[in-house]
């Protein structure tokens, strides 16, 4: 039993090791910079691109959000399979924060795109937003990507674009009461604002962020 048991572990150590090692490769990325990124030591990264040592969760979602993946996909996913098989290169409008609310109205049409790895059904919910400044840091910063879909579906806690009564389209994370819907301002004022609305509208939800990693 012991021994099934170490080989079990070895088989999700490896896979973890190859997940890593195929995020860096893809992203040409060296172990030194996701340390820094991560704030994790260099060793530490190096023992699992090696396939050993015993990561807590906290080590693997601190990589995984560098990436813009889960931390189920680092543990028990296919990453590079799945890369593969599912996903196609496709280019998609790119909106600048401060354009949004004209974007969104129809009031400008977006000349630039983003090109990333997505499912085929997806391309023409999707869009894409560009910050230059870090006002709503630590969500988003000038060196992060938001990419929103106008058909997914939301859950509680997601970062939506919402209208709220008469006011532009803007990020806020969402929650749910028993009857009511909240939306807390994001940025690092955030706990402080948060606004119970009725009057709202929701033109998108965000489902991935990408860092620019140069």
């Amino acid at each position: 039993m012991n021994n099934k048991k170490s080989q079990e572990a070895d088989a999700l150590l490896a896979g973890i090791a190859q997940n890593i090692n195929f995020l860096l490769k893809k992203n040409k990325l060296d172990p030194q910079t996701l340390s820094a990124l991560t704030g994790l030591g260099i060793a530490t990264i190096n023992t699992l691109r090696r396939g050993v040592g015993n990561p807590t969760i906290a080590t693997l979602s601190a990589i995984a959000d560098i990436f813009g993946v889960q931390v189920t996909d680092i543990i028990a996913g296919d990453i590079a399979k799945t890369d593969e098989c599912e996903e196609t290169i496709s280019a998609i409008p790119l909106v600048r924060y401060d354009e949004l609310d004209g974007y969104l109205s129809d009031a400008i049409r977006c000349k630039e795109t983003f090109t990333l790895n997505i499912e085929n059904e997806q391309q023409e919910s999707l869009f894409a937003v560009a910050f230059s400044n870090g006002l709503l840091a630590p969500w988003f910063d000038g060196s992060t990507t938001a990419i929103v879909s106008r058909s997914a579906n939301y859950c509680d806690s997601d970062i939506v674009l919402v209208k709220l009564n008469r006011s532009p389209f803007f990020f806020r994370q969402i929650f749910f009461g028993d009857r009511e819907i909240y939306f807390t301002l994001l940025g690092i004022d955030s706990a402080r604002n948060v606004t119970l609305s009725n009057n709202y509208a929701i033109a998108g939800v965000v489902i991935k962020t990408i860092r620019d990693l140069k």
